[in-house]
């Protein structure tokens, strides 16, 4: 068992979609488009999960805004290093089997 994350956009991709799971020690967490579901054993739940419907116009108000008024374009760079730190906490704790704490 190991940890791959992978996140890309555009054609770079053969086939698109968003695909999310999860393995942990008491279940399953799948994500398929705008479909969720918890596995555990045999038992199924479906989960709700918001539409990505809209998110053309969100990206074009965001460029807009940037480029009118300056504004931020999605996040800012900290976020992404955070996102980052989370990533790799979540690769070594699987190595180490050990719960990680990080620190914002």
């Amino acid at each position: 068992m190991g940890v791959n994350i992978t996140y890309g956009k555009g054609d770079k991709f053969a086939r698109s979609g968003r695909v999310l799971t999860i393995h942990g020690d008491e279940g399953v967490l799948l994500f398929e488009g705008e479909k969720g579901r918890l596995i555990q054993g045999d038992k199924v739940m479906d989960l709700e999960v918001g539409s990505r419907r809209g998110l053309f116009t969100q990206d074009t108000e965001a460029v807009l805004e940037h480029l009118l008024n300056d504004a931020r374009i999605y996040t800012a760079n900290q976020h992404s290093v955070y996102t980052l730190k989370v990533a790799n906490a979540a690769l070594e704790s699987y190595k180490s089997k050990q719960t990680l704490r990080i620190d914002n």
